[in-house]
């Protein structure tokens, strides 16, 4: 109805997840060179997990109609999540000493998120614009670091053990972009082979500003082990008594690089037509998006005190597809287009975070550079109805310098980072099918299965780099499994609820890549087995919907390997999780 805004809103609570795991861990080092690995475990640890989680989030959107033919509309979230985190490991360090640590994390997470957007659709021009902003942040008010060495154990500084860090890290994106239609009919002049179609030409401006604050304080015990009893627990060494000079000792350790600012600009416009070439059989769809990409991060070196890293770019992003429909219900489609994958905050900023051994620090690379991409692509699909098909796609891609996350050695200990490898292709083949079983009986057609098959060859060149020589120059790219699989069975019914049970497993995936001549790491293939249950129910007449979750009920172990060694081997455990979504 003309003028009546619809609105839909709701609040949903997830009670509780918990989350235990036993984790064998080995780091390898390099004794040797480059040329000449000698590849040794130099570390050894098993660490225990506890995690326990919240989640308190909300939605509402509405839509006011205008007009036959316009309509406003605006979207809301917010979410917000704890993790409450407690890691012990234990085992024997580089100096081969028996060493324990414990990390108490505690994390919070929130996402503010609106969207004004409006559609007006005349005869001679369409006009769709959106507006959003959304405010991301996440703290860590207080995470502790204690280590105990020898044998009887003792309080020690070794390993970040005595630190204190506190985190804040607030991000702020707005999102703008406008949408313009033209519908014309086609036309050649002195002939009408080709008049009457119905097409269009699209074009719009779009901008985007992302900013990002990160800060970390970091603070030390200094422990005189001749004034106290080191064998004592943490919370007796660390009594508020104590904390007296010279016996412990408190200093600010916070390092330039550990508070950084970011920000990200995109403008860009597109130009698009959309041509039938033959009516309802054939059409051509191709266009042009450039963008101007500045990020600009403000942080701090070690040595050089402030500095500043700048990242401009201008891409011209052509595209076009090529549809082809034999009948009404199926489609091929061929495809070309080049696209830009540009480095993450994270992967730019040199921020180190504390972390005892056992675990590998992550070290960013303010030298990464935006990684290109030629995409190429075959699909032929067959729609059964809207919400069953068959599909089989062939896909090629050429990669220009793809950012690659890294295993580097830093000091005494190896380190996560990430890096531009030269070049490289990836080529594959993917399977869909989409289907319910009303074919055998009617009554089973709220029953459905979906499965997705892929199958990648990936291939990347590594530049042979005088200061951080790559185990290989030839490998598969960083991430990319040779194999996926996914599959579904899905239940859904108006008065039971939906309920689906989900599988998948990869082959084995290289997930760092070796530097300094250490092999990369990978891991192994796992199966995992998902269910999900969404159950409505009205008790006092209220809009309520149950969600019930289990996660990893085969509680497969997973396994990575460096060189074939074992480095982590563990079981994830059974995830349970119990929510309540409120509409209104």
């Amino acid at each position: 109805m003309i003028g009546w805004p619809l609105y839909r809103a709701g609040w949903y609570f997830h009670v509780f997840t918990v989350f235990t795991a036993a984790l064998t861990n080995f780091q390898y080092r390099n004794a040797g060179t480059p040329d000449k690995p000698d590849i040794r475990a130099f570390e050894r640890f098993t660490t225990d997990n506890g995690l326990f989680t919240t989640r308190l989030g909300g939605l509402f959107t509405s839509t006011y109609k205008l007009a036959d033919n316009q309509k406003l509309f605006f979207r809301s979230l917010i979410d917000r999540n704890t993790f409450d985190d407690t890691l012990g490991t234990s085992g024997v360090n580089n100096q081969n000493q028996p060493e324990q640590n414990s990390i108490l994390r505690y994390t919070e997470e929130e996402l503010d998120f609106g969207q004004l957007g409006g559609e007006h659709h005349w005869s001679h021009a369409w006009v769709d614009w959106r507006t959003a902003y959304s405010r991301t942040a996440q703290n860590e008010p207080d995470t502790r670091f204690i280590t105990y060495l020898g044998e009887p154990p003792k309080f020690s500084t070794d390993s970040s053990g005595g630190t204190r860090a506190f985190n804040a890290l607030q991000e702020y994106l707005s999102d703008s972009a406008v949408d313009f239609t033209i519908p014309f009919p086609t036309a050649l002049p002195f002939t009408d082979f080709w008049s009457g179609l119905p097409a269009k030409f699209k074009f719009g401006p779009a901008y985007a500003y992302r900013t990002r604050s990160f800060d970390q304080r970091r603070f030390d015990y200094g422990v005189n082990g001749a004034a106290l009893d080191l064998g004592a627990p943490p919370e007796t060494v660390l009594a508020p008594s104590n904390l007296v000079p010279g016996v412990v000792d408190v200093s600010e350790t916070t390092q330039n690089g550990d508070r950084w600012s970011v920000s990200h600009e995109i403008m860009g416009a597109y130009g698009m037509f959309d041509l039938p070439l033959v009516r309802d059989r054939l059409r051509l769809i191709a266009g042009v998006r450039e963008e101007y990409s500045d990020i600009v991060l403000k942080t701090g070196t070690l040595t050089s005190g402030a500095a500043k890293v700048i990242k401009r770019n201008v891409d011209p992003l052509p595209g076009a597809n090529l549809v082809y429909s034999p009948r009404d219900d199926m489609n091929f489609r061929l495809a070309y287009s080049r696209s830009v994958s540009r480095p993450e905050f994270r992967e730019l900023s040199p921020t180190q975070f504390p972390s005892p051994r056992a675990l590998r620090p992550f070290i960013g690379n303010p030298n990464l550079v935006e990684a290109h991409l030629e995409n190429y692509d075959a699909r032929w699909e067959w729609f059964f109805s809207p919400l069953e098909l068959v599909s089989l796609s062939f896909f090629h891609k050429k990669l220009d310098q793809p950012i690659e996350a890294v295993v580097i050695q830093e000091s005494s200990a190896n380190a996560n980072s990430w890096d531009n490898a030269e070049d490289g292709t990836l080529t594959g083949l993917e399977f869909e099918a989409r289907k319910d079983f009303g074919f055998i009986r009617p009554a089973l057609k709220c029953l459905s299965v979906q499965t997705n098959v892929a199958y990648i060859d990936s291939n990347v060149n590594i530049p042979v780099k005088k200061l951080q020589a790559p185990h290989e120059t030839k490998r598969a790219l960083v991430g990319q499994a040779p194999y996926i699989v996914n599959a579904a069975l899905d239940f859904t019914h108006p008065r039971f609820g939906s309920h689906r049970l989900l599988y998948n497993t990869s082959a084995s995936t290289i997930t760092f890549a070796g530097t300094f001549g250490l092999p990369d790491v990978e891991e192994q293939r796992r199966d995992q087995l998902d269910f999900v249950s969404l159950i409505p129910v009205k008790p006092f007449g209220l809009p309520l919907t149950v969600k019930l979750s289990a996660e990893n009920l085969l509680n497969d172990r997973v396994l990575v390997t460096q060189g074939g060694l074992v480095q982590d081997r563990f079981e994830k455990g059974i995830k349970v999780g119990i929510g309540l979504t409120y509409t209104f």
